[in-house]
């Protein structure tokens, strides 16, 4: 059985740009998820095709396995998925945790089939850096422009960047700032990293609750989509056609 966990605030507020764009990619589809945390949207994609997550973090990884269904398949590490390939390859929030981000993006796009679509989300406007990010491993923010030309360069094609969070992720991050100056988390920034998944989860007795409060500021933010966020997914395809049956 399905268990359906309760996405964070900021999930939902990306999840119109993440969701609809799978459903695109005609059935089956195979999909690999990179940075799966403890599964709560991988629960989602899960129902939505041949899903493989990958978690490195032994604590996230034993969660996600108790959430996700039994068919899904759970890896801790991508190294397990060498020589096979995806119709989307998705990463939310994971990028901005890897110094060499430019090598990891394109490592991901080799995963997808001709044609395939990755996916992923990362925290925007570089000049909010603060403790949070510190808290949780990031190495950086991205800007919206920055992130297409690293897409760009890696080699996909018909990139588009949606902005979410503007207006309510403004104060939001403002307290997640003040949370973190009280709980600095590990010492090194692999240690931060390993925790993330587990920072300021909402408990799934609340999920309906996370998601009616988002419901209003997913129709407040659209208007802002292509102008203004605290937040930015990005879809992008790998050149060719699909050559799947």
């Amino acid at each position: 059985m399905i268990i359906r966990p309760a996405l964070s605030f900021g999930t939902w507020l990306r999840y119109d740009s993440v969701i609809p764009r799978v459903r695109e990619i005609p059935p089956p589809r195979a999909i690999l998820e990179i940075g799966i945390g403890i599964g709560s949207i991988g629960t989602r994609l899960a129902e939505l095709g041949d899903y493989t997550g990958v978690e490195p973090t032994v604590a996230s990884r034993d969660i996600a396995r108790q959430r996700l269904p039994e068919k899904a398949r759970l890896l801790a590490s991508l190294d397990e998925v060498e020589g096979e390939q995806f119709d989307v390859v998705c990463a939310f929030e994971v990028l901005e945790h890897i110094e060499d981000d430019a090598a990891a993006l394109h490592a991901w796009t080799a995963l997808l089939h001709p044609g395939g679509l990755l996916i992923l989300s990362v925290p925007t406007r570089p000049e909010r850096f603060g403790p949070w990010d510190e808290r949780v491993g990031h190495f950086r923010r991205y800007t919206p422009q920055g992130l297409t030309d690293l897409a760009l360069h890696v080699g996909l094609v018909g990139v588009e960047v949606d902005q979410y969070g503007f207006p309510v992720k403004i104060p939001m991050d403002w307290y997640r700032d003040r949370a973190a100056l009280r709980d600095r988390g590990g010492e090194t920034i692999e240690e931060r990293t390993s925790e993330s998944a587990l920072v300021m989860q909402p408990p799934d007795s609340l999920s309906w609750l996370y998601q009616a409060t988002a419901a209003p500021f997913r129709l407040i933010q659209r208007p802002f989509r292509h102008s203004r966020g605290v937040g930015a997914v990005l879809a992008g395809r790998k050149p060719g056609s699909p050559d799947r049956p």
